[in-house]
């Protein structure tokens, strides 16, 4: 199988998982999920009317895997990984400003909401990479990291690594 296709595969395979696990459980449909492009993944899709919020995976990085030719000594490939940010994210309450101007921020009760919806996302995407097999073994998964609040956005990522070819 060529790089390109191995990798986006296995970006595809990530989603999937992580939307049928959110189905088993009663979630709502992510509103988008799919994989997604470049350096960083906008949130567009995450606040507003949306409930089910979103879900992606992102190319971070590939690398080659060597290792010393025992005839020659000398390095070489003997396949690739790719490094995968695997994300969910969902909408939170956000501080309003009310007809006279004054500004009403969230309550505890709104932030500890916000908090279990993003451990909860966080177990539902290691629950469903770590049940995943891909096609060349399975995925080791790295750390995770939480974002948000921001713009009615929480949310956080892991990073998983992915054998390829």
């Amino acid at each position: 199988m060529h790089l390109d296709r191995a990798a986006e595969e296995s970006m595809t395979l990530i989603v999937a998982a992580i939307v049928s696990r959110m189905g088993e459980e009663g979630w709502h449909e992510p509103c988008r999920a799919g994989i997604m492009p470049g350096l960083e993944v906008p949130l567009d899709y995450c606040a507003g009317d949306c409930e089910g919020g979103m879900v992606w995976a992102r190319l971070v990085s590939i690398t080659p895997l060597t290792a010393v030719d025992d005839a020659t000594g000398a390095p070489c490939a003997t396949g690739m990984s790719a490094v995968i940010e695997v994300g969910m994210s969902g909408s939170v309450a956000l501080p309003y400003a009310d007809d006279m101007g004054n500004i009403t921020v969230p309550s505890q009760e709104e932030n500890t909401t916000a908090t279990h919806l993003q451990l909860q996302q966080m177990r539902v995407m290691h629950d469903a990479v770590a049940c995943t097999t891909f096609p060349m073994g399975r995925a080791s998964i790295g750390a995770y990291g939480p974002f948000g609040p921001e713009g009615g956005c929480v949310g956080g990522v892991w990073l998983v690594t992915v054998p390829l070819i």
